[in-house]
């Protein structure tokens, strides 16, 4: 009977040896678990694609309808012959302001002429066409000069390029300009500063396309990773320092 008892105790006991066993493995595996770092990636915004600044935009925008303008100025200078004119720098000489007449230098059509060889315009309406092409030249080169240099300040190497291009093609335009009124309008340089009109207009589409159409995307900037532990950080010590705490 004292042995069936025994023997029906040690069957219902409970398991002490198995249940601290179960104990210790569950807490060495919440602690493996614990030290798994875990990763979490903070939100990123996502920016767009930088572009040339609106000024600059306005700039060469600018720049192009000035030379433009300029080089249709030129083209009403020389078809009625007032290249001539005006033999002095930088505007004319003389007392020029007393006889602008810009009527009669800018009406396109004028009657009761057989034909216009060697134009049809008197001094006053002639000499205004020079002036207006002169003053014309000082903003196209204030306009230009200034987007050039502006261009060489760019970080991107295409414009510096195209701001040195700019600047090159209007310091030749200014020199054969002037030698056209030093020199009076000899063939060659005329044929030059022509020529050296239509490279600056090519310069400033270019220009224009590109500044209008460039885009170039930001340098990433570093991002944070966090690392989450399971456990609270107060519980984690450094290997070997007591005192101080990960």
């Amino acid at each position: 009977m004292f042995s069936l008892l025994f023997f029906t105790y040690l069957k219902l006991r409970p398991n002490t040896i198995a249940t601290r066993w179960t104990k210790e493995t569950t807490s060495q595996q919440e602690r493996s678990t614990a030290f798994e770092p875990k990763v979490v990636k903070p939100k990123t915004v996502t920016t767009e694609p930088r572009i040339i600044g609106t000024r600059l935009k306005l700039l060469a925008g600018l720049a192009l309808m000035a030379t433009i303008f300029q080089i249709i100025l030129g083209g009403w200078v020389s078809s009625n012959y007032a290249a001539v004119v005006c033999t002095a720098l930088p505007i004319c000489e003389g007392e020029w302001g007393r006889y602008l007449d810009f009527k009669t230098a800018f009406t396109p059509v004028h009657f009761g002429f057989d034909n216009y060889e060697f134009g049809v315009l008197d001094y006053a309406a002639r000499m205004t066409i020079h002036v207006s092409h002169r003053f014309g030249a000082i903003v196209v080169t204030l306009l230009v000069g200034v987007l050039g240099l502006s261009l060489l300040k760019h970080r991107q190497s295409a414009l510096r390029k195209v701001g040195v291009l700019l600047l090159g093609l209007l310091v030749i335009q200014l020199v054969l300009g002037v030698s056209n009124v030093v020199f009076h309008l000899p063939l060659l340089v005329a044929v030059m500063h022509n020529l050296g009109a239509a490279m600056l207009l090519l310069s400033l589409i270019q220009t224009n396309y590109i500044i209008w159409n460039i885009r170039y995307p930001q340098a990433e900037k570093p991002t944070l990773i966090i690392i989450e532990s399971k456990i609270p950080t107060g519980r984690l010590k450094a290997s070997g320092d007591k005192e101080s705490s990960l």
